[in-house]
């Protein structure tokens, strides 16, 4: 996968753009509660892909959270949901939630995973 490079200005557009579509939507009056929502979702996939390139590019720096987990993803790219394992001497279990929703809430547009270190007794 080839990823594109991006800068901090490309980041301070997209939120530019996107902070303005959404008061677009707060001032809306209109009678189509739908009006703005395709063009907030594509910013916000594009903010979230520019923001994920400079944390690659190490233009923003990650968090601690975010460095353990990005070494488990790649440790463990095929982990299921409650699987158990050990990284470097430690014990950890690999979880999932929704991180959008459809406009109606009934289904499951986007998922986020994440890794939780167990604790040892």
């Amino acid at each position: 996968m080839i990823s594109k490079i991006y800068s901090l200005d490309d980041l301070e557009k997209v939120q530019r753009e996107l902070a303005e579509l959404l008061d677009a939507e707060d001032r809306y009056t209109g009678n189509n509660p739908n009006k703005y929502q395709s063009g907030i979702q594509a910013l916000v996939s594009q903010r979230d892909e520019i923001t994920a390139a400079l944390k690659r590019q190490n233009d923003i720096p990650e968090t601690e959270d975010e460095k353990l987990n990005r070494l488990l993803d790649q440790a463990f790219p095929k982990a299921h949901s409650k699987q158990v394992v050990v990284f470097e001497g430690r014990r950890y279990k690999k979880g999932f939630r929704p991180a959008e929703h459809s406009r109606s809430g009934k289904s499951v547009t986007r998922w986020e995973s994440w890794w939780e270190q167990l604790v040892e007794i």
